[in-house]
């Protein structure tokens, strides 16, 4: 027999695959491990004059974060969400400033020989990158859609 979820107050996203809450754990997890290890092999590739990509296929990396990010956002639990301890605003806009600027500081140890047009494409990498942080953080905020 299937088991049907309950219905969720939240349910806005249209493609949702419902599974046990310890699979979506796992590839949440799965996520931020792959993330935590791509950047930091760039970080070292960067300063260290493609210490790691001469040894390692970088590529096959970046493919399973994709697929792993991709499951992390399809997968849904079974069970409502719990709801936890909220990020007051101010931590997540600092956050989404430092997130930003190292992303920028990344991209720019790339394309600094470039000269300006390398400092234009740090600066807009950043950018984007703090939009994209900015989204991910308040996607969870419930906003109000009724009409006066």
């Amino acid at each position: 027999m299937e088991h049907i979820a309950p219905p969720t107050a939240n349910n806005n996203h249209t493609y949702q695959i419902r599974v046990p809450d310890t699979v979506v754990a796992l590839v949440r997890e799965l996520f931020v491990m792959l993330f935590c290890t791509y950047f930091a092999i760039m970080v070292i590739d960067a300063f260290a004059d493609l210490f790691v990509s001469n040894v390692f296929n970088t590529d096959l990396l970046l493919w399973a974060l994709l697929i792993a990010g991709t499951l992390a956002v399809l997968l849904q639990p079974l069970a409502s969400p719990v709801k936890g301890n909220t990020i007051s605003a101010r931590s997540k806009y600092a956050l989404v400033i430092v997130v930003g600027l190292v992303a920028a500081a990344v991209v720019w140890t790339k394309t600094n020989a470039l000269g300006t047009l390398g400092t234009v494409y740090a600066l807009a990498s950043g950018v984007i990158v703090a939009i994209l942080s900015c989204l991910l953080l308040n996607e969870n905020e419930p906003t109000d859609h009724s009409t006066p």
